[in-house]
């Protein structure tokens, strides 16, 4: 391999990395048990029948690049402006080994998934909650959700009082 290669390929990692690290923060993908995250949404079922404001769970993992995408358009401030409306959160999925029961739940076939949902009974499994709105939120293979303004729109539209 030339040395000018091994430069070039330094660069293109570099620069690749640099990308990643100006994404969503570290925090973002958190792994957590079954009971840990079963403890997690009850306490947000619990908040959102007391403050109404509905639930975001997002079904996500570190390696997914519309995950990694969909993370990073929530990090500017008008998607975190219509994020403050919600109770999120992001269940990392691992490579598909946590959570599968949850994801399956909701007719999951793959991630980036968001579920909106505006919970009636904490008691219930959150799949049977009523949903607001659900579906694949792929920034980078679904040009329709590409944008922060098409995320907001989404999330503004599963808030939307329905008729």
């Amino acid at each position: 391999m030339s040395r000018y290669f091994r430069k070039a390929v330094v660069v293109v990692l570099a620069l690749w990395s640099g990308a990643a690290l100006a994404g969503p923060p570290a925090d973002h993908w958190q792994v957590r048990s079954e009971a840990e995250l079963a403890s997690r949404v009850q306490a947000l079922c619990l908040a959102s029948q007391k403050d109404k404001k509905p639930i975001l769970l997002e079904f996500s993992a570190a390696w997914c690049g519309d995950c990694r995408a969909a993370a990073s358009l929530e990090q500017q401030p008008e998607v975190k402006a219509e994020l403050a409306h919600w109770h999120h959160e992001v269940i990392d999925v691992g490579r598909f080994e946590r959570h599968q029961t949850l994801l399956r739940g909701f007719g999951a076939q793959g991630i980036a998934y968001w579920a909106a949902l505006q919970p009636t009974d904490c008691a219930a499994p959150p799949s049977s909650w009523p949903k607001l709105r659900t579906g694949s939120v792929e920034p980078t293979s679904d040009a329709s959700l590409a944008t922060a303004a098409q995320l907001i729109a989404w999330l503004t539209a599963a808030r939307a009082p329905k008729p």
